[in-house]
């Protein structure tokens, strides 16, 4: 009888989290022993489940609890405001507690452009780069064996919280650099079901930076579905992305830089949030939703 993968997840509350920890305990061939990292109670998470109560501030207290763990997985959004940054206390951790392999919580754009690196500066995103480059940086050293999951924007999460500019209850869209550039994106349950296929495939994804996309679209694209999926139309107002940036630097406020970079850098058209070869990865293993279903499934949810 093999052993089954121990897994420490950190995030299960997430959006993200939540439906990786689902992933994780429907998968049957292999099985995982499946545990948690929370900062607090977390009864919610059912039985099947160890939970570990900890502070992310404190990479020797997290060690204890990554003794004889397989992988550590994290899905932790990091606050752009604060100080802390979890994906570099957890990967001392992991080291500390000789874990090998790790998963960040880089669930988002290609930063490894050089491009990308200077507009992203001076931005909330500049810890979350710093930890990447650490990474490689361990890795290459032998300390710990990587996985980054590179999968542009959470569509479906998108859509149905306003970011990116669609309002599907107020029937408003904000069309940047006007609409017309090609990104790819996600829904939270495509990545999810990957993390879980990146850890089965282990030799495929070893020490990567795994570009996966699911859909291609523009901003006017699913602005056509938005309006033909609710019978209306919506109200556009046409920004430029550089210039929303200049004035966010200007105002000093991080949330609003943060938010500003991610706007440029997913519609400027520089490919940062365009991943065609993501397109491919899995195959017919990974089933992909249309873009047209996942707008329709996003008005429904939004109950509109």
């Amino acid at each position: 009888m093999s052993t089954k993968t121990k897994i420490m997840l950190a995030g299960a509350n997430g959006a993200l989290g939540q439906l990786i920890l689902k992933a994780l305990l429907e998968s049957t061939s292999p099985a995982f022993d499946v545990s948690v990292l929370s900062r607090g109670s977390s009864s919610s998470l059912g039985s099947r489940v160890h939970i570990y109560q900890t502070d992310y501030s404190d990479p020797s207290q997290i060690a204890q609890h990554l003794k004889g763990q397989d992988v550590l997985i994290s899905a932790i959004r990091s606050d752009s405001a604060s100080a802390v940054v979890p994906d570099d206390a957890l990967l001392s951790a992991a080291i500390m507690a000789r874990v090998p392999r790790f998963f960040p919580s880089e669930f988002t754009l290609d930063f490894t452009r050089a491009s990308t690196l200077e507009i992203a500066s001076g931005s909330g995103l500049v810890p979350k780069i710093a930890v990447a480059e650490r990474l490689v940086r361990e890795g290459k050293e032998g300390r710990i064996e990587r996985t980054t999951i590179v999968c542009g924007g959470f569509l479906d999460w998108g859509l149905q919280n306003g970011f990116g500019g669609f309002h599907i209850k107020e029937r408003k869209a904000t069309i940047n650099d006007g609409g017309k550039h090609m990104l790819t994106g996600c829904t939270l349950r495509f990545v999810a079901a990957y993390v879980v296929r990146a850890i089965i495939l282990r030799d495929v994804v070893k020490n990567k930076r795994v570009r996966v996309a699911e859909v291609r679209y523009s901003g006017l694209k699913i602005l056509h579905f938005l309006e033909e999926a609710t019978s209306a139309a919506f109200e556009v107002e046409n920004k430029n992305t550089e210039e929303n940036l200049i004035k966010a630097r200007e105002s000093g406020n991080m949330l609003q830089i943060t938010y500003a970079v991610l706007m440029r850098l997913s519609y400027d058209g520089s490919g940062a949030a365009y991943f065609e070869d993501g397109l491919e990865w899995g195959g017919k293993a990974m089933a992909r939703k249309t873009l047209k279903e996942i707008v329709d499934e996003s008005v429904k949810v939004c109950g509109t």
